[in-house]
């Protein structure tokens, strides 16, 4: 019974441990998603002359450049817990 239950319990960690490298993954595409839209808004606002929101395209860059190097996702510029979705 005993080599049932170590079974079990190393399948639910190497489970865990997938789904980890999910999330982490996950999290830096949306990253990696958000320096990209941070960037690409700025230099649309930048083409066309209208730079009032410079500061939130920035912070929308670096936040998806630090969700990309920490793997973790932080506020968004809005000031919001990011989150997995739609982005509605």
């Amino acid at each position: 019974m005993s080599s049932n239950t170590s079974a079990t319990s190393s399948g639910a960690r190497a489970g865990k441990d997938t789904m980890g490298a999910v999330k982490s993954a996950a999290t830096s595409l949306h990253g990696a998603g958000e320096a990209i839209r941070g960037n690409v808004n700025q230099a649309v606002d930048e083409a066309f002359g209208t730079h009032q929101r410079d500061s939130k395209n920035e912070q929308v860059a670096t936040a998806g450049l630090n969700e990309l190097k920490t793997g973790n996702k932080g506020p968004t510029a809005s000031g919001h817990a990011a989150g997995v979705g739609s982005g509605i």
